[in-house]
């Protein structure tokens, strides 16, 4: 590692930290701050020593006790898994990555943003200092204690893009801080990912008011989900579209449950993360913030699915209305950046009662008008006219038996699993008697079950990613 230039004092690298343009929150970092102060207090031990005065104030932290808070703090940090170098320069290329400023910002709404580069330059070429910054005259004792340090590593879905490697390989090189590919490379990266949480996340969750980024989000994956090809078809084209920039729909898809309607909407963030889908999970208990998270989504530069599972409403509930004015009838439109994608079991979404049709009551054998709703029609309108706001409706029906026995043929292949193929069916009609039916979720949980009873037998092959 290159060692920080012996003519720069630490009280210099601090006074040019301080004129950071751009990525100025980087240096509130907690271990920013302590590894700053570690500097500090070792520039007073050098000079104390230098003019022979006493150097223990006896009141104030060592200089070791600082540095060892400093590592505890490496130790404690989460990282994005495959960054190069010691825990602190990990750490410190992960924070300039995934910083939220207006240089990122700009290139995640593909704003000009050339006239940005001197600004990062200059921040580039002081943080250079600081992510090649040679530690050992701050280790208290030998062996040195930085290279045991190890931060806790994420796995984040850009890391698998062709685009991160680059970002690794270019900052690996000292002069790329300072003469610009290291801020062009950055700019292509924030372009395509984002810039903040929305680079180090693809799922995110609405809950009490904020959106949280999910670390872990369901890995399945739209090649092992089986049928419905022609159902999935109208999805994916309708999704395409949006990331175009067409106009798209927002959709319903509504089918018996375990068919796959939820998987099928998780599955589009690995097919279309990279071309700037993400998913916002929004519980329909907070339905009533659904103009609230809009107006967050509508400033980012992304495209937005908001995602609401299984959506259905009792007789009575008007928690519906809010979303059902974001689809439309609000005099406020839907952000251009945003669609919203439903699963339900109710293909009407809210329940109807037969008394909803008929305008009557049953009691003690006789007809009589309700007293709730002189005019039933209008209540059966109503209760429609949410599903009707969605412009497009996909139906997931119920697989025949022959169906659920290609699924679970298909799901055995893949996994690789070693029975004849008649007891392979005996075996999956018996659980779809005794669990959840036939279902592409009930062949899933099957042949789950009969891999981990293969392998304990010793008798399964080598398998694929989960699910």
């Amino acid at each position: 590692m290159q060692q920080l230039p012996s003519k720069i004092a630490p009280a210099n690298i601090m006074d040019r930290t301080d004129t950071l343009v751009f990525y100025r929150a980087i240096a509130s970092h907690p271990a920013f701050r302590l590894l700053r102060t570690c500097l500090e207090k070792a520039g007073e031990s050098q000079a104390g020593e230098t003019q022979g005065g006493d150097t223990q104030a006896g009141k104030a932290p060592s200089a070791a006790g600082l540095y060892t808070a400093f590592l505890h703090e490496l130790a404690s940090a989460k990282v994005t898994a495959g960054l190069p170098g010691q825990a602190w320069q990990k750490l410190l290329l992960h924070l300039i990555l995934f910083d939220e400023n207006p240089f990122t910002l700009a290139c995640e709404r593909k704003a000009a943003a050339a006239e940005l580069f001197p600004a990062v330059a200059h921040d580039l070429h002081i943080l250079a200092d600081w992510y090649l910054l040679d530690f050992t005259s701050l280790e208290p004792a030998e062996p040195a204690l930085m290279p045991a340090v190890k931060p806790w590593e994420e796995e984040r879905l850009c890391a698998a893009d062709p685009l991160f490697a680059e970002v690794v390989t270019t900052a690996a090189q000292a002069a790329a801080w300072r003469d610009g590919r290291l801020a062009a490379i950055l700019a292509a990266f924030h372009q395509r990912w984002g810039s903040g949480r929305m680079a180090a996340y693809a799922a995110f969750r609405w809950q009490d008011g904020h959106l949280l980024g999910i670390p872990q989000p369901d890995p399945i994956r739209l090649e092992h989900l089986h049928s419905y090809e022609a159902e999935r078809q109208v999805v994916l084209k309708n999704t395409e579209r949006f990331l175009s920039g067409l106009p798209a729909d927002n959709i319903l898809l509504y089918g018996d449950r375990g068919t796959g309607k939820s998987a099928t909407v998780k599955a589009l963030l690995w097919r279309y993360a990279a071309a700037g889908l993400r998913l916002v999970e929004l519980p329909d208990r907070h339905l009533s913030d659904i103009w609230q998270v809009f107006s967050l989504l509508s400033e980012r530069g992304h495209k937005f699915l908001l995602f609401i599972d299984d959506l259905s409403f009792e007789a009575g509930d008007t928690g519906y209305k809010p979303l059902k004015a974001a689809l439309e009838g609000s005099l406020a439109a839907r952000p251009a950046n945003v669609l919203v994608y439903a699963t339900s079991n109710r293909r009407h979404l809210i329940r109807e009662l037969a008394s909803d049709r008929s305008g009557a009551e049953t009691t003690g054998g006789a007809r009589r008008l309700s007293e709730e709703d002189m005019r039933p029609a209008d209540t059966v309108h109503e209760k429609l006219s949410l599903s009707d706001r969605f412009a497009r409706t996909v139906i997931f029906p119920t697989p025949d038996q022959e169906e659920f026995l290609t699924i679970v043929r298909q799901m055995a292949a893949r996994f690789h699993l070693n029975l004849a193929e008649e007891r392979l069916r005996e075996r999956a009609l018996q659980w779809a008697l005794w669990h959840n039916g036939r279902t592409p979720r009930a062949a899933r949980q099957f042949i789950d079950d009969l891999r981990a009873e293969l392998a304990e037998l010793g008798q399964v092959g080598e398998t694929e990613v989960p699910r």
